[in-house]
Parts: structure tokens; C-alpha cells; sequence
């Protein structure tokens, strides 16, 4: 693995991933929520007011298996905010994330990639956190240590209407 790709995924960020002079809009998506039999999640109704987190990961990434016990935790602390964002096309893969790591929230299916690429995503796992505007607050990849489930924990908790 070359060295972008190690220290992506080993937690290092790079600091043009942490600038957000490139995301000024409110950041607005709809995607069909797996774990809701595929019912759309649309952004502008289900997450409206609400500052949400957006957890990037794709099935096969063991990274993003040692960060979901923090999407877990951050998800059952703070209900309807934190959204895992998929980005397989192949719809078993869902059944088989769900299957390991039953939905602590919605599991939204961004095969696509559009919303991954306007919001820079690279590497995964990657985290989004957007305040109630939805307005990107904060972005990092790799998986979390406590500092950054804490710093995370804190925008939701101030994001609360």
C-alpha cells in the first residue's frame, strides 16, 4: 500500500481535507436508507434542524469495522443523527453490514458517490459532521481515537435545537 493510502487509513488527515473553504453551501442529499427496507432519507425532511454526522465507509474496509463499534456508540447516544453512508453498488454488501453491525441509525446506500466527492471523501472511513444549517463543520478520516469521538460528540450535543 503507498504511503497516501497508509497514513489515510491509519488515522493521519491531510490538511486539505480538513479545510472547509471548499464546502460553504448547506450540504443537502437524499439516498435510499437500507436500513429502512430502502425508504429514501431525504436530508431537507428527516435530518431538518438536526445537526448530523455522516460516516463514510465501504464493506470491505477493515478500518471501517474497527470504527463502527464509535459510529455504534455515537448513533445509540444521539438517535436520527448519525447516518452511515455506504458507497458499495452491490446491495448484499448492505444486508452483510447489517447482518455484523445491525443499524444503530439510518444506512444510507451513496453508491453514486456524488455526495462523497463534493464533500471531498478519499479514503474510509471518513467522518462529516454537518451543524443544523447542514454546513460542514468538521471533517476527518481514519478511525476515531477519544478526542475525535469527543470533539464529535460536542458539535451533535451543540447542534440540538
Amino acid at each position: 500500500m503507498g504511503a497516501l493510502g497508509f497514513s489515510a487509513l491509519a488515522g493521519c488527515v491531510t490538511p486539505s481535507f480538513n479545510d472547509l473553504s471548499d464546502v460553504r453551501a448547506p450540504v443537502e442529499f437524499a439516498y435510499p436508507n437500507m436500513a429502512d427496507e430502502g425508504e429514501v432519507y431525504d436530508s431537507r425532511v428527516h435530518g431538518a434542524g438536526k445537526a448530523l454526522v455522516l460516516e463514510f465507509y465501504f464493506n470491505g474496509c477493515p478500518y471501517c469495522v474497527q470504527n463502527h463499534p464509535n459510529v455504534s456508540r455515537l448513533a445509540a447516544a444521539h438517535p436520527g443523527q448519525v447516518l452511515e453512508v455506504g458507497i458499495d453498488c452491490d446491495l448484499e454488501l448492505y444486508e452483510d453490514w447489517m447482518d455484523r453491525f445491525p443499524a444503530g441509525g439510518p444506512l444510507l446506500n451513496g453508491c453514486d458517490r456524488v455526495l462523497a466527492q463534493r464533500l471531498g471523501i478519499r479514503s474510509y472511513p471518513s467522518v462529516v459532521v454537518l451543524n443544523a444549517q447542514h454546513e460542514v463543520v468538521l471533517r476527518r478520516v481514519g478511525v476515531w481515537n477519544d478526542r475525535i469521538y469527543q470533539e464529535i460528540d460536542q458539535l451533535l450535543t451543540r447542534g440540538r435545537k
